[in-house]
């Protein structure tokens, strides 16, 4: 059980330190476009809201799972907030990601597609 949970500890921080990461680098890049400073590589392509929004609820993920790893190592601590906490960020995700594939299908697409079937509900032919 011990190598359990040292290698969930070591994937947990590993995840929330590498996402923790980007999104320091994503607000940092935000905060020189909103501030107008001057950049001399080429920009690059803004985040949509999903993509940064995934992003940050997988940083949030990871962390909260590092931290129930952690607390599931002292019997006292109760562990229902972390676990409640984990499993509403669980949820965020399946919104999230169909947001983006309407996203990435309204820029791919920007023409409404047809009616399918050829007639409405309400009609009579």
């Amino acid at each position: 059980m011990d190598f359990v949970r040292i290698t969930a500890l070591l994937v947990y921080a590993y995840g929330a330190l590498t996402y923790g990461a980007l999104v320091a680098l994503m607000l940092r890049r935000e905060a020189r476009r909103r501030s107008g400073a001057a950049s001399e590589r080429a920009p690059c392509e803004a985040l949509d809201f999903p993509s940064a929004a995934i992003t940050v609820v997988s940083f949030l993920w990871f962390a909260v799972l590092l931290l129930l790893t952690l607390v599931s190592l002292n019997p006292e601590i109760k562990q229902w907030p972390y676990q409640t906490a984990s499993l509403f960020l669980v949820f965020l995700y399946p919104p999230l990601i169909i947001h983006d594939a309407y996203e990435n299908l309204k820029r791919a697409s920007p023409a409404p597609p047809g009616r399918v079937g050829g007639s409405s509900c309400g009609s009579s032919t």
